[in-house]
């Protein structure tokens, strides 16, 4: 490994030393548009179901998009279906979870109609769906009042699932950050136009999207929806319905989110064959689920985690966790490049990037000279 550190090369690491700083400092750097369309992120991580119930279903969907308002293929930014696409969609949905009965099925009843989530959603309110106030503010004050959640991040370069009980909210411009000791969430609340409380088969959840329909994050009550925490949860959350008619707020999609915290690039990887060596470590660490500190960086999303064991999910995992307090999807098919890089406190870290500036920063969390040894054997083939 090349030991030379490049001090002209630096770059942003989410977590420190101190869990506190991440609570301390949170913030919005501006950038010009992205120039990957946003649409691309709304279906990642999602299994498609193809049933022969299911593919009739989207067949009738997508013509009756045809004979509706929507038109064109490029997802406008808050489309509304017309009554006969509106009505083919909730009886697709209708078949499609009969096929498929459990609780948080939405992304995936999606994925397999051919049409976006948030259409889906927008289209069964009323049916266990309630639009919401896009304020995060308004919705997440009493959230240290609600138990156990488990916040799920879409991200380029895989889903993450996250538990926590919130010790502290904190509020920054509408932006909401989650404070559990070694675990934390940051949301930034200026991104979501659309927020739903889903209450499927016994389970609750928040779903927020952004402008262009692409999902921001979840948040999944793990306590039974009967619980008294997640019934004061329901009351409040209900006292911040959206006014019926209201017209969708809109979005700021040029801010990313980010925090304070510098590191120097200590080896850049580039090569397929080094990047596919590298992906292949990754995956065998995941496997074996050590402690390790993470932190899956999207646009509108944070998730971090100190000293946490990381399980690798193969597949889409319920988010009821269990006795798990982080599960991974890593996707290497979008790493674009990677790096190895120095943080603050002098131990080596993996931070992978895909093609929309999405990052994954991954450090082996053990003592003395663990951290260093892990990141090496990453960059041997076997």
């Amino acid at each position: 490994m090349n030991t030379q550190t490049e001090t002209k090369l630096r770059g942003r690491v989410a977590w420190s030393g101190h869990p506190s700083e991440f609570a301390a400092h949170f913030d919005i750097q501006s950038e010009a548009p992205q120039t990957t369309p946003r649409g691309k992120q709304a279906d990642s991580g999602v299994l498609p179901f193809d049933t022969s119930e299911s593919a009739v279903s989207a067949r009738q969907v997508a013509r009756a998009r045809q004979l509706g308002s929507l038109g064109g293929s490029k997802p406008a930014r808050h489309a509304i279906l017309s009554d006969s696409a509106a009505q083919a969609l909730r009886e697709a949905w209708t078949r499609w979870s009969a096929l498929h009965p459990g609780p948080n099925g939405h992304a995936r009843a999606a994925a397999s109609l051919r049409v976006r989530e948030v259409e889906l959603l927008r289209t069964l309110e009323g049916q266990g769906v309630t639009a919401l106030q896009p304020d995060l503010e308004q919705l997440l004050a009493p959230v240290t009042r609600w138990g156990r959640l488990v916040v799920e991040v879409n991200h380029t370069l895989g889903t993450g699932w996250l538990s926590l009980t919130a010790q502290q909210a904190m509020f920054e411009r509408g932006h909401a950050l989650l404070h559990d000791g070694n675990r934390q969430c940051v949301l930034r609340g200026n991104a979501c136009t659309d927020i739903f409380l889903v209450h499927s088969a016994g389970a609750l959840a928040l779903h927020c999207f952004g402008e262009h329909g692409e999902p921001v994050a979840r948040v999944h009550f793990a306590l039974p929806a009967d619980a008294p925490e997640a019934k004061a949860a329901v009351r409040h959350l209900l006292g911040c319905v959206r006014v019926t008619g209201e017209a969708p707020r809109q979005g700021d999609s040029n801010g990313r989110l980010d925090r304070p915290g510098w590191c120097a690039i200590e080896r850049q990887i580039t090569t397929a064959e080094a990047l596919a060596t590298l992906c292949r470590g990754i995956t065998h660490t995941l496997d074996q689920a050590p402690p390790m500190q993470l932190a899956l960086e999207g646009p509108h999303a944070i998730l971090a985690c100190q000293a946490t064991a990381v399980h690798r999910a193969s597949t889409q995992p319920s988010p009821m966790l269990g006795t798990r307090l982080c599960m991974l999807q890593f996707r290497p098919q979008a790493l674009r490049h990677a790096a190895i890089c120095i943080g603050p406190d002098g131990q080596p870290f993996v931070r992978l990037h895909a093609q929309d500036g999405s990052c994954l920063r991954l450090q082996y969390a053990g003592l003395d000279d663990s951290p260093r040894n892990w990141v090496q054997a990453l960059l041997v083939d076997d």
